[in-house]
Parts: C-alpha cells; sequence; structure tokens
C-alpha cells in the first residue's frame, strides 16, 4: 500500500497537469508557479532564489561547480542566481511547484517564526563557500497547504482573503523546515555573503554596464579584483564576464518567445549594442538563431 505522501504526491501532479497540460509555466500568483517540462530533456536555463517542491519526476541540476538532484517528494532552496544545465532523470514528466524568496508573505511568517523559536544557527563558511542551497522532503502539512492553495486557484481564485491564508500556510509550513530556513535567513535576509550578494546583484543589474565592472564588483564583494575572479570562477564556473551574456542571452529568448520582440529589439532590452553580435552569441549559446529557436521551442 502506498503511502500518505505518495498518494498525495500523485495526487497534486494531477491536478498540476489538468491546470498545465503541456509543458511550459503558470503563474498561480506573484509568488508562486507551476513549471512541467518533458522527460528525458536537456536545457539551459536560470536558477532564482525560490523554492521547489517537486511533484513528478525528477531533474539534475548543474549551477555552477555544483550538481543537485531533485526529484519527486524533495523541497529545495537555491539561494543564488546562478545559470543552469538541467537534465530530466526521469520517464514521467518534471512538474514543480516554485514558491518565490522574494515576498511580504514569506518575510511576515519568517519574523512570526523567528520571534516563536530564533533564529537559525549561523551557517559555517569557514571551510570554504557553503553549498548555495538548502534540501529536505515533503511532509504532509506542506502539501496539504499546496493543495489548498491549489483547489483555490481552480475554484476561488476571486477570494483574496483565502489567497492570504493558503500562501502564509504554505510559507510557514515551508519555513519550519530548518534545512530551508538557515539558507534563507543566512544569505537572503542577514545578506551574511559578500560574494553571493554580488553574484545576485549582477543578475538584477545587468543592464548597468558602469556598476558590472569588475573593479566595482569586487570592491562590493570585499575582495581584490585576482581573489574576486578566482572566488567567482570558482562558485559559478565562469567568468563574470561569462556569468553576464549567458544572462542576458538567457532573459532575451523569455523575450522572444513572448513574440512580441524582435531580435534586434531583444537584444537592445537586454543591453547588446549590436544586433549582429547578440544573433552571434545566441546562435553559439543554444546553437539556433533567435528566429529558428523560437520557431522550435514553439512546436516542442
Amino acid at each position: 500500500m502506498e503511502d500518505y505522501i505518495t498518494l498525495s504526491l500523485k495526487r497534486l501532479s494531477t491536478k498540476m497537469s489538468t491546470l498545465l497540460p503541456h509543458t511550459g509555466e503558470l503563474a498561480l500568483s506573484d509568488e508562486v508557479r507551476i513549471v512541467r517540462a518533458k522527460a528525458t530533456c536537456k536545457e539551459l536555463s536560470w536558477s532564482a532564489p525560490s523554492w521547489c517542491m517537486v511533484l513528478s519526476g525528477s531533474k539534475e541540476w548543474s549551477l555552477g561547480q555544483h550538481t543537485l538532484t531533485m526529484s519527486a517528494g524533495s523541497l529545495t532552496f537555491t539561494t543564488l542566481h546562478l545559470p543552469a544545465v538541467s537534465t530530466d532523470a526521469a520517464k514521467q514528466d518534471y512538474v514543480a511547484v516554485y514558491l518565490s524568496e522574494y515576498s511580504a508573505y514569506g518575510t511576515k511568517v519568517l519574523e512570526h517564526i523567528q520571534a516563536r523559536m530564533g533564529q537559525c544557527e549561523p551557517l559555517d563558511e569557514s571551510l570554504g563557500i557553503v553549498m548555495p542551497w538548502g534540501q529536505s522532503v515533503v511532509n504532509a502539512s506542506q502539501l496539504n497547504a499546496l493543495e489548498r492553495l491549489i483547489d483555490w486557484y481552480a475554484q476561488d481564485r476571486a477570494d483574496e482573503l483565502l489567497y492570504e491564508l493558503y500562501i502564509q500556510e504554505l510559507y510557514y509550513w515551508v519555513l519550519l523546515d530548518k534545512a530551508l530556513r538557515a539558507p534563507w535567513e543566512h544569505f537572503i535576509i542577514r545578506g551574511s555573503n559578500a560574494l553571493f550578494n554580488t553574484v545576485n546583484f549582477m543578475a538584477s543589474h545587468y543592464q548597468d554596464k558602469e556598476a558590472l565592472s569588475i573593479s566595482v564588483l569586487a570592491a562590493r564583494a570585499g575582495l581584490s579584483v585576482p581573489a574576486f575572479y578566482m572566488a567567482f570562477k570558482e562558485l559559478t564556473s565562469m567568468t563574470p564576464l561569462q556569468y553576464l551574456k549567458y544572462l542576458r542571452l538567457l532573459k532575451a529568448r523569455k523575450l522572444l518567445q513572448t513574440g512580441e520582440y524582435k531580435a534586434y529589439q531583444a537584444a537592445a532590452a537586454v543591453g547588446y549594442v549590436s544586433a549582429p553580435h547578440f544573433c552571434r552569441d545566441y546562435r553559439k549559446l543554444f546553437l539556433y538563431s533567435p528566429k529558428h529557436d523560437c520557431a522550435r521551442l514553439k512546436n516542442t
């Protein structure tokens, strides 16, 4: 006989598939989105700080120098904006729920938990770079809260009061898990790792050329330029310039997929001065021209 968690994952995965019958993303709100990807596919993407609850399938993520496996029943918090190569490792479609780190609801719940239980112990960084994520397994309370939120979207989404209750409940049960709360407190709320902060700053200011000079970034991280370059590459497996190029191209790809941008418009929107230069970089990373890549993605 299957246990409660297994049955709940299957039931929720079925509900998600009804809401999102094809591969892609569906935003239930500003804080919650569903992602569905085909099995046995490899994709280039971008990991943003968030909690991810996997309901079916499995993915192996290469995040910088690290490898992270996210399988059905796992609950993971990533702390960094990092380029990611994901490979499906299961026959089932990958279905997951992402819960935003940038949320007033989450902050409110965290303050409540800290008032009751205190802050988590600081993470030990003395042995080098701390893994840029926390990982745990889902429990019944988290799944029940998520199911109430899914049912709200399917039946009562006009009721804002219900949403506020359900989203805070979901954050509550997620943040009670110290394995998920500790990295959020440490890196996001306290901002205690200057290198991590600098990487996330680059991701949110990728169009600001003056703020992204190596000397300015090194100073922001509290390191010399050579030390910053080495630490950055150790963490992300990229140079700062490669990181920014990768980020800009992935941002441009998302713009192109909306169908509202021409290649030259997407190039300018992400900070490219030359459209031909953008197209060359785009083809080098994604193996297709912007036009052919968007057509290919539309038909998959």
